[in-house]
């Protein structure tokens, strides 16, 4: 990689400093993601948590990586780290060098025409354990040779960058940068334990015990639809997840909102109409350069006709699905 980066170096900028000589010859490419991390997350503790590395380390390795190069790269708060003109200049070398190496992999990887290898998938918890875990068994019968990286994350990956193959998402407008299809809508209601229901079931919804979402994981329509029919004091749990909040109503907690293929698959009562106004698009997205690559190609086109016929009784849509070229 030491080439790669003196090669960056040498076309940025031909008439070189010895400060530019140094930073070719001893940077690796640790040392690059750690710059672009610090630089990313405007913080050593962010860096850190991005990293999956301790702070200790962190802030050992960049005072070590500013000492051999005799320059300051980031000024320090205690919350926060500020690139210097240094700084800049190492996170662009950074960024070209990242954008190089995964434009090459992309190619690269197009050109697979095996069925075999790992595929990277990311989704969400609902998604997960609903839907795509329960359809692998048939993926597997059907390729054996082809091993599946599940990431249950609401965080988005970034499939240019390849820390996912596919992303399969609620997402009403998916990147234009990524191609995929449209799998139809995911319906919502309420639901509840069939043993709560038989308890309270005389009660109208105002005025059961409710588990909702954190703050940070509420849709804007799902905050909406509480703060007109929940009151506070009716609250008795928040999850973070679709799958913690369904495991809390199975064991009689209270009701909660749920996609209804996820209410169904844990045998729970719907015991409201279904709300259009919290119905989501599920979009199953690649990058371009990947389509070709035949275990991608085989698992998208596998959870494409299998996804959207098990999305029909929950809300799906019978129509073909909207595509993404």
């Amino acid at each position: 990689m030491a080439s790669m980066i003196f090669f960056v170096c040498a076309i940025q900028n031909k008439q070189k400093t010895i400060f530019q000589l140094h930073f070719c010859n001893i940077m690796n490419w640790d040392d690059l993601r750690l710059i672009q991390a610090i630089g990313d997350a405007g913080s050593m503790a962010g860096a850190a948590r991005a990293l999956e590395l301790d702070y200790s380390t962190v802030f050992r390795r960049l005072n070590a990586l500013e000492k051999d190069l005799s320059t300051r790269l980031f000024e320090r708060t205690r919350t926060a780290c500020t690139a210097t003109l240094a700084g800049e200049r190492m996170l662009g070398a950074a960024t070209a060098v990242r954008e190089s190496v995964d434009s090459a992999l992309l190619e690269i990887a197009g050109q697979d025409a095996r069925l075999t290898g790992i595929i990277r998938v990311t989704t969400t918890p609902s998604l997960a354990q609903a839907l795509i875990i329960p359809l692998l068994g048939g993926f597997r019968e059907r390729f054996p040779g082809i091993r599946v990286e599940l990431h249950e994350s609401y965080a988005v990956f970034d499939l240019m960058h390849r820390e996912a193959d596919i992303a399969v998402r609620f997402t009403s407008k998916p990147p234009e940068t990524l191609v995929g299809t449209s799998l139809g809508t995911a319906g919502s209601a309420v639901f509840a334990a069939p043993d709560y229901w038989q308890k309270h079931g005389d009660r109208p919804l105002s005025e059961l015990d409710w588990i909702v979402p954190t703050e940070e994981s509420c849709s804007r329509g799902e905050r909406r639809w509480l703060q007109r029919n929940v009151a506070d004091d009716r609250i008795v749990m928040r999850a973070n997840t679709g799958p913690a909040a369904l495991v809390a109503v199975q064991n009689g907690l209270g009701v909660t909102i749920l996609v209804r293929y996820m209410g169904v698959a844990g045998g729970l009562r719907e015991i409201s109409q279904p709300l259009p106004e919290l119905d989501e698009q599920i979009w199953l997205l690649t990058h371009p350069n990947l389509r070709a690559v035949a275990r991608v190609r085989a698992f998208f086109e596998y959870m494409r006709e299998q996804l959207t016929v098990a999305l029909v009784p929950h809300g799906g849509s019978k129509k073909p699905p909207a595509e993404r070229q």
